[in-house]
């Protein structure tokens, strides 16, 4: 049988056995070498997995079994070392063979390739590093100007969330509250679900800052290109309702209020000035960005890594606001930063009642019991979902998968009380008849107007972005590829009887492929003189000669369609993963989950699948894998709240 190969773990490998050659080099005790090169793996397959850092105590043998339950994905088995070592049991003899081994030292001089901090949590030197850089930003002191509190800011909270509960209410609006706390604060991470009000709460901020001060200088931005074209379209959208129901040319103060949008929305990387050809940004810590606030959202795709280097280059002049769901899937990359940050949602007594003054919603209201570490007072929570009517089926399912209560919506999938949730059983591998037709019966729309009239594109684009198919893997029986397969076989068969299928040459080299009119595809790289970004999904159709053209939903007119060669990498997207589905909505989504137990099949990643569908779901997966994502906790490893607590001690 072919092992397949883990570059993952034959990284963690070269690099443990890289730092035991040199530890030896070094003069090392013979006996320390061991322990060494087993930490240096688990650390660096840690890190490979999402964690920041690994816990000391799980490098004994004790603890490797919950290591690898709790890590996605676990750990595979470690470099053996002998049984007969002290430190395969013994804490405090495993942290002496690691000094000994002079190859790590203690977080307050770290200087070591590896680093163990006060609460015993051992980093790789570049991500204590991170998370030091970050915490330092964090705490730093916000110089920019501040919105003095008086009659005429109270005024104008009152013409911008004329809905809002005031103080005699329970419930408090927390869109009035997001804006209230970012106004004059350094840094805000705003949390919230789908439709629970983050669009409206970013323009509101926006026409705030823009009442504030008329020349803030504000950029949007995005994790991707396609996050930040979705951030700049939904924002477009939100401001057309806003300004139906809020007179915002009124004159306050002598200040005119005008909804002026950013007209550009950046991916972080661009923002930053990456260049293909240089391994460090234009802007960082001593260049930075000329802004007065910066908006991102999407902020739970972003890395430790990327995330220090965005804040640093932000001038303590500026604001920064995080939007993102924390219950979300996290970064690929190491660390889960937006997660951790707004883990706590607690705000001090002072700052609950500074918001009381501006907003005019009671304190009592949302205010939590005191926070067990020190607040930031930088982190809301949005509660209040208008999309989801509160105990609908969808709103149910997602509560019961971020409580884990795997038992209770086991039962409820199996009585069928859900009337927009469908679960088929399935264990097939491939996927069984009635699977397939459960997957294709939503495609019949989007067939029927292909075959009606597959020139009107409006429409078609339409009944393509009600309906998504999600996975949770690329590869396999069950995962994108083969979704996509079987969508692609069934959409072309309905094409061929109406001789719709032909063979062109569509590039100068001589290679030929199948398209079809209506075909799908996605683009996976970001090209900014085609104006096209990794996610964008289009539709290929043929031009006047017949050629394959790709069109989109922002750009219908002939002369915008691209041809199919110029888009240079692409794939069908019929079905996607859900990690490349953040940030996306549909009417309906069908999630396929793996045959095995997969450890990338967990709570997050079912809450972030089901959370995407505005109206109906259906499930397609075993009792046994369901049961399973649902009560395995996503964990990633992390001390940032440490550093933060510690620094601002």
């Amino acid at each position: 049988m072919t092992i397949p190969f883990d570059a993952s773990d034959a990284l963690a490998r070269g690099f443990a056995k890289h730092l035991a050659a040199i530890a030896k080099r070094s003069g090392a005790p013979a006996e320390v070498v061991s322990p060494l090169e087993h930490a240096a793996y688990r650390v660096s397959l840690a890190c490979a997995a999402g964690s920041v850092c690994i816990p000391l105590g799980e490098l004994l043998h004790s603890g490797k079994d919950e290591l690898d339950a709790k890590l996605e994905p676990p750990l595979k088995p470690t470099l053996e070392p002998p049984h007969t070592a002290k430190w395969r049991s013994d804490l405090e003899a495993l942290r002496e063979a690691l000094f000994a081994s002079t190859m790590l030292s203690a977080s307050d001089h770290p200087i070591r390739p590896l680093v163990i901090d006060e609460q015993d949590r051992l980093y790789l030197n570049r991500y204590f590093d991170y998370e030091e850089r970050l915490a330092r930003r964090l705490l730093q002191t916000y110089t920019g100007p501040r919105q003095a509190i008086d009659q005429s800011l109270k005024d104008f909270f009152q013409r911008l969330f004329p809905q809002q509960h005031r103080a005699s209410d329970v419930k408090p609006d927390w869109q009035a509250l997001a804006v209230a706390l970012a106004i004059n604060r350094g840094f805000t991470l705003i949390s919230g679900g789908p439709g629970t009000g983050k669009t409206t709460s970013v323009l509101k901020l926006i026409i705030c800052a823009k009442y504030m001060d008329p020349e803030c200088r504000i950029r949007l931005a995005a994790p991707t290109g396609k996050a930040a074209s979705r951030m700049l379209e939904a924002l477009s959208k939100a401001a057309e309702g806003i300004g139906q129901t809020i007179d915002l040319c009124k004159e306050v103060e002598g200040i005119r209020t005008a909804l002026e949008l950013p007209k550009e929305a950046f991916t972080v990387h661009r923002l930053l000035g990456a260049s293909a050809h240089a391994d460090r940004f234009h802007y960082d810590r001593d260049h930075p960005l000329p802004l007065d606030l910066l908006i991102v959202d999407e902020a739970s795709m972003l890395d430790l890594a990327l995330t220090v280097q965005l804040i640093e280059a932000v001038p303590s002049t500026a604001r920064i606001v995080f939007l993102g769901d924390k219950d979300q899937l996290a970064a690929v990359e190491a660390g889960a930063v937006f997660a951790e940050l707004s883990a706590s949602p607690c705000l001090s007594l002072a700052c609950c009642e500074q918001l009381e003054q501006i907003t005019g919603i009671s304190a009592s209201s949302y205010q939590n019991a005191s926070p067990s570490e020190p607040s930031l007072d930088n982190v809301i929570w949005l509660r209040h979902n208008y999309r989801f009517a509160k105990h609908s089926d969808i709103d149910d399912l997602i509560g019961l998968i971020n409580k884990g209560d795997a038992k209770t919506l086991m039962a409820r999938l199996k009585s069928g009380s859900y009337q927009s949730i469908t679960w088929h059983d399935d264990t097939s591998s491939p996927l069984s008849g009635e699977a397939k037709a459960l997957l294709l019966e939503p495609m019949a729309d989007y067939i029927k107007q292909l075959d009606t009239d597959c020139q009107d594109l409006f429409s078609l684009f339409d009944r393509l972005g009600r309906y998504k198919i999600l996975c949770a893997e690329r590869d396999g029986p069950r995962g994108v590829e083969a979704m996509n397969q079987i969508v692609n076989e069934a959409t072309q068969m309905a094409q061929r009887g109406r001789g719709h299928i032909k063979r062109e040459r569509f590039v100068d080299d001589a290679v030929y492929q199948t398209w079809y009119p209506g075909q799908c595809i996605m683009v996976l790289r970001n090209d900014y003189h085609l104006g096209r970004f990794n996610g964008d999904i289009g539709i290929v159709m043929p031009n006047t000669q017949g050629h394959p053209v790709v069109y989109f939903p922002d750009a219908l007119e002939p002369n915008k369609a691209i041809s199919l060669s110029r888009l240079g990498d692409y794939e069908l997207s019929f079905a996607l993963t859900v990690h490349k589905a953040q940030g996306s909505e549909f009417d309906h989504i069908c999630l396929v989950l793996p045959n095995k137990t997969s450890p990338v099949v967990n709570k997050s990643l079912l809450y972030t699948a089901i959370s995407r569908a505005k109206k109906s779901v259906s499930i397609i997966a075993s009792e046994t894998i369901l049961f399973e994502a649902i009560a395995r906790p996503v964990k990633r490893y992390s001390g940032i709240r440490s550093r933060i607590a510690t620094l601002h001690a």
